[in-house]
């Protein structure tokens, strides 16, 4: 076997494993991407589509393993799509894999989580309280000797010599603690995605232009 066949079977293997990666996204950009790839590997070993065999493994080299190119890829893909979406699904999935790769990104989502929380907390009980009523509150009971025990939300029977502080109160309070909460995580989350662009996006060019010295 000759350098150059063995060079290009090299090749083709990394691409292969490169497109299987990529199958999260649209076919024609899992398309554009592999073919984008391959134009790369072949600009490193000059004109010829088998090229210098050494050039072509070396470029393959620095681009590193084909899962992890794809994995910049899709979560690139997931960061557009949450930007131009807003959507609060999108930006969780975006951060929970952004939290396996990073610390930065375990700080996003435990944030996100608990805005998210209270949002949806905020508004249920704003929203359910006028169909269960006497269900729905922030009941506080006091626990001898000095202590005293709070529970929000929706209970099955509200707890036995508590007293309930909100009443009605808790429609408007829960509407703006939860727009509050909402609109405050989903802008902090826009502003992380627009920063992990910015960096994921600068990987992906980084390595294909090392793939080209």
């Amino acid at each position: 076997m000759n350098t150059d066949l063995s060079s290009e079977r090299e090749m083709e293997s990394y691409l292969k494993q490169l497109r299987t990666s990529l199958r999260a996204l649209p076919a024609d950009q899992v398309e554009d991407i592999v073919r984008e790839i391959r134009s790369h590997l072949i600009d490193s070993a000059g004109t010829s589509a088998a090229g210098d065999g050494r050039q072509v493994n070396e470029a393959i080299a620095r681009l590193g393993d084909p899962a992890a190119l794809a994995s910049a890829y899709v979560m690139d893909h997931l960061a557009l799509n949450a930007q131009a979406t807003r959507s609060p699904l999108l930006l969780l999935r975006l951060v929970s894999l952004w939290a396996t790769r990073s610390f930065e990104g375990i700080v996003a989502l435990v944030l996100a989580v608990l805005g998210y929380a209270i949002a949806l907390i905020g508004l249920g009980c704003a929203l359910v309280k006028p169909f269960t009523p006497d269900r729905i509150g922030l009941w506080v009971e006091h626990v001898p000797p000095d202590d005293y025990s709070f529970q929000l939300g929706r209970v099955a029977m509200p707890p036995s010599d508590a007293h309930e502080l909100l009443g009605w109160y808790i429609i408007p309070l829960g509407l703006i603690v939860g727009a509050l909460a909402f609109t405050a995580t989903t802008r902090y989350l826009l502003a992380k995605v627009r920063k992990y662009r910015r960096t994921r996006s600068g990987d992906i060019s980084g390595a294909l232009a090392s793939s080209r010295s």
